[in-house]
């Protein structure tokens, strides 16, 4: 992913940072992978649950373009936030 240094990743991980959600942010495959703890929350589409053996997070997003960081991706880290 060509924006994997981009803003966009530089406020997910400030957001990181300063504890605003509970998640992580790695690159695998070519792509960058936000875990997101949402608790009680199903998957659907891309957000993907994870198994019990990630205890930090409980859902994944995948990303493989900067365009996939939309209002959907937003809404879930605010609901991660505000689960926090």
């Amino acid at each position: 992913m060509a924006a994997a240094s981009g803003p966009w990743r530089h406020n997910i991980s400030t957001l990181l940072l300063e504890g605003r959600f509970n998640g992580t942010i790695t690159r695998r495959d070519g792509r960058e992978h936000v875990g997101i703890n949402l608790s009680g929350v199903a998957a659907k589409g891309r957000l993907e649950k994870l198994g019990s053996f990630n205890t930090m997070v409980s859902h994944r997003v995948r990303l493989s373009d900067a365009r996939e960081v939309d209002t959907d991706l937003v809404d879930w880290l605010r609901q991660a936030y505000e689960q926090a």
